[in-house]
């Protein structure tokens, strides 16, 4: 209690701002028990030398809460670049609240049905990261508790070579910048800015999840920060109730969230997925063997709520990315929050083969692009609705792109259905939204009658689901 008095004294004042000099600052962290900080300057965090007696008078708590202020000022003043991955993950948007029709404990259903994880093994908790991630590498079958943060970030800070693939915004917004993976900032992008990047290495060495595991989390605190969760030539995995944040979200290729190549019978159900540099989920695979069939993704909460974005809006654009040689996917329950694009993308280059059955998803918020149906994919949505989900130009008007996809908003496009289904489908909702070109190709339909998980499915209509899907989204809702 005697460090802080004279450190505080020794502050000059001028008016009423204290200029607490950089050996200040660093007295002030190894007091409260903080280790790094870099790049101190002389700043002015300004208060009132009465303010400080007051805090003086009050006792070592308000103390303590002061110098956090200190050290808040300094990390908000530091490069942006070098400390990026330093600050606490932006807090997600609020997802709609919980529709109470089905609120019971969850099971698998769609695509992702036959799923059951690590089964009856003794559910156990990890100590810390490393045996967490230890854990689900190995090849015993696990139940894996986890109700708090672990958090896999660096300490240190690396350097790469990038580019800056989107105009700077004349909104004082920040885009994204994007690391040249691949070459893809010279090649694909054909970039001519050249600039270094900063980042946190951890997100690009994601955790290697092996078969027949449940990572469950308890309650609404169980988060992974720093690294995704990579589902390569395994099956059998729940991941449920899990938040995924914090994967380098200034950076396209960044890191992914969850990423799939060759998975079969994977249900993700009730994460939330906030503050991710590229793809919040992707399905992908070229090579024969590496579709991902089997897979359910429900009552999930996408949050593209960022301060990087790559249409100067404050939104996320890589969202959900089906693309594998023979994927079978169920989207259903599902809350898109604050997106700019790719909500969800499927196909596209390459010789993708996709099936998505997707239904009963709310698009809240979203400026920018929707669907987008690429080459190789079939799509079928129904009963999904988009609320306040509107067009930034006119190049977010159409959703299909060489794919085929069937999306009915008249009671007359979604009984088209019955004659090619056995059922009608569900008409889609749009509430204070774009008028987007939603394509209706039988094709697509054709293609889904050949699985009973499509024909079968237990689809809500739209309206029943305007104030939150049943389950809720995201964590917490369990």
């Amino acid at each position: 209690m005697h460090v802080l008095p004279i450190i505080l004294f020794e502050c000059n004042s001028d008016n009423n701002a204290i200029h607490i000099p950089s050996h200040i600052f660093l007295s002030l962290f190894h007091y409260i028990g903080l280790r790094d900080i870099r790049q101190l300057a002389s700043l002015t965090f300004t208060t009132t030398r009465q303010s400080i007696l007051g805090q003086l008078m009050a006792g070592s708590l308000s103390l303590i809460l002061l110098c956090l202020q200190v050290v808040s000022t300094v990390l908000g003043n530091s490069d942006p670049s070098a400390q990026i991955h330093r600050r606490s993950p932006q807090k997600p948007s609020k997802p709609p609240v919980s529709n109470t029709k089905a609120n019971a404990k969850p099971v698998p259903f769609g695509f992702g049905s036959k799923v059951t994880g690590g089964g009856n093994a003794a559910p156990q908790t990890p100590k810390d990261p490393a045996e967490l991630e230890a854990w689900l590498n190995d090849p015993a079958p696990r139940v894996i508790l986890i109700s708090k943060t672990y958090d896999f970030t660096s300490p240190n800070i690396t350097k790469t070579s990038g580019c800056q693939p989107f105009k700077s915004c004349s909104n004082g917004k920040n885009v994204q910048q994007a690391m040249n993976y691949n070459n893809w900032c010279t090649q694909v992008e054909k970039s001519t800015s050249k600039v270094l990047v900063s980042l946190d290495a951890s997100p690009l060495n994601p955790i290697m999840v092996a078969g027949h595991k449940t990572l469950l989390g308890v309650g609404k605190s169980a988060i992974i920060k720093g690294k995704g969760l990579s589902l390569i030539h395994v099956e059998n995995v729940i991941i449920q109730n899990i938040h995924i944040t914090w994967l380098n979200p200034h950076l396209v290729w960044g890191g992914d969230a969850l990423m799939m190549y060759g998975a079969k019978n994977v249900w993700i159900d009730h994460c939330t997925f906030s503050s991710i540099g590229r793809q919040m989920i992707v399905a992908g695979g070229t090579s024969p063997g590496e579709g991902n069939s089997g897979i359910t993704i429900s009552n999930n909460f996408f949050s593209g709520k960022t301060k990087w974005s790559a249409r100067c809006q404050n939104r996320h654009y890589w969202t959900a990315f089906f693309s594998g040689v023979d994927d079978q996917i169920t989207m259903a329950r599902n809350c898109i929050d604050f997106t700019s694009g790719r909500s969800p993308k499927t196909g596209g280059s390459g010789s993708p083969k996709v099936l998505l059955h997707y239904y009963n998803n709310m698009h809240t918020n979203t400026i920018g692009a929707t669907f987008e149906v690429g080459a190789g994919s079939n799509v079928l949505a129904e009963g999904n609705v988009f609320h306040n989900v509107k067009m930034q130009d006119n190049s977010d008007l159409t959703t299909q792109d060489g794919g085929k996809a069937y999306v009915p908003f008249k009671t007359k496009e979604a009984n088209q259905c019955k004659s090619i289904l056995g059922r009608p489908c569900i008409s889609n909702l749009m509430i204070q939204s774009s008028k987007y070109n939603f394509p209706l190709d039988t094709q697509a339909l054709a293609t889904c009658k050949a699985y009973p998980d499509v024909t079968k499915a237990n689809v809500l209509p739209a309206s029943s689901i305007k104030s939150g899907v049943p389950g809720g989204c995201g964590v917490g809702f369990m």
